[in-house]
């Protein structure tokens, strides 16, 4: 059995128990806690597992279309039940904390100011969860209406692909505190949006005798919109937080201003 499946059989053999969730996974192991207790798990390694399941929604609306496989989809309930459990957990977490502050640093909360970030994350990643969601919903129509035209799954495919490597960078710079991988984020995110435009320009022009295909288009381009706008938003939060915590990183002359870090 693949570790795909198993952690398929995981999720679903914890989907009932609320307080039960996949801590950290690789390829050959999967570690679950119990969250009840909110003093007894850090906030960083709830939002990474949060970030993984997003990850792994992308990664499945990819091999749905690179397979053109729709039953995949089906996978997805358990994920998103998952995400839905981990930021109701991460909101309690950090009402508590600001009830009592020892909760916080038990949580290796380290501010106030980073409980007001933390929570625009959560907040982003519920908006991106729920518009992946969606886009999943949206892919499954399409699979329907267009049967076997590869290039416009071709296009699909490959807006998914970019939108995975920017997540991907976005991710890891907050995870790691790069002020470094979070500034190319926003040159990729800009790049992905000029992108987008002829992306849609393309698809509209290919399907335009059909409205019910470009409203789809529509749609699809709104929701993957949406889902950049929000990754924008958690690198300005990693941005803000490695200036606050290292000023020094900040560099601003006559000439110019410039953000500099010495390890990404």
């Amino acid at each position: 059995m693949c570790i795909r499946d198993s952690l398929e059989g995981v999720r679903r053999t914890i989907s009932e128990h609320t307080g039960v969730g996949i801590l950290e996974q690789d390829e050959k192991s999967i570690i679950l806690q119990c969250f009840i207790d909110v003093k007894r798990f850090p906030m960083n390694k709830l939002m990474k597992r949060i970030m993984d399941n997003v990850l792994s929604v992308i990664d499945l609306l990819m091999r749905t279309v690179e397979e053109k496989n729709p039953t995949l989809l089906k996978d997805l309930k358990n994920i998103k039940t998952e995400i839905d459990r981990f930021f109701c957990l991460g909101i309690r977490q950090m009402v508590m904390s600001q009830i009592d502050w020892s909760v916080a640093r038990a949580a290796e909360i380290e501010s106030t100011i980073h409980l007001l970030g933390n929570r625009a994350i959560f907040n982003s990643i519920k908006i991106i969860g729920n518009a992946l969601n969606e886009l999943s919903s949206l892919i499954a129509e399409i699979f329907i209406i267009l049967e076997s035209q590869n290039t416009f799954y071709e296009k699909i495919k490959e807006t998914l692909i970019n939108l995975s490597d920017i997540t991907k960078l976005v991710f890891e710079a907050f995870q790691r505190k790069s002020l470094l991988k979070a500034n190319y984020a926003l040159d990729r995110i800009l790049e992905f949006e000029n992108k987008e435009v002829s992306f849609v320009r393309d698809l509209l022009s290919e399907t335009c005798r059909d409205v019910d295909i470009a409203s789809k288009v529509i749609v699809l381009n709104n929701r993957t919109m949406q889902i950049i706008k929000e990754l924008e938003t958690i690198c300005r939060v990693t941005i803000n937080r490695v200036i606050e915590e290292n000023p020094e990183s900040l560099i601003i002359s006559k000439e110019r201003s410039t953000i500099s870090q010495n390890s990404s």
